[in-house]
């Protein structure tokens, strides 16, 4: 390789570049696309996002609506109840359920969905090695 100097003297270097390939079987790379690489990344970043933590919610809306159906009965029975007690206890009931139903199922569906997103993400490298298993044979 030659290169000028600013003075333009001649600078000679050689230049040894030495490879190595992998050994075995194991250590074998593979190359792909930037659009496929892409594709794998965007997955990767997709399943990095935590999945939200529901449960105690609805646990907690459980625990209001079975509080309030064993109160529905108490204030049934006492004497000269208030007038809104007794609806209160209703409407707590009614609504704590409902939405604790609604967040049940919103959670499976977000877990559904996580699940798929996992499997997508190891289908696309799957297609990917495979493409590469393709042409090595």
């Amino acid at each position: 390789m030659n290169m000028s100097t600013p003075d333009n003297q001649i600078l000679i270097a050689n230049a040894q570049v030495e490879v190595l390939m992998p050994s075995s079987g194991s250590e074998a790379r593979i190359g792909i696309r930037r659009s496929d690489w892409q594709r794998i990344k965007t997955d990767v970043s997709r399943l990095d996002k935590p999945i939200p933590k529901l449960e105690v919610i609805y646990a907690i809306l459980f625990g209001i609506a079975g509080t309030s159906a064993l109160s529905i009965p108490i204030a049934y029975s006492e004497k000269n109840p208030p007038n809104w007690l007794l609806s209160f206890y209703v409407d707590a009931f009614i609504v704590s359920l409902a939405i604790g139903i609604a967040l049940v199922v919103i959670g499976t569906w977000v877990r559904k969905m996580k699940k798929q997103q996992v499997g997508d993400c190891v289908s696309n490298m799957q297609t990917i090695e495979d493409q590469f298993k393709e042409r090595m044979r």
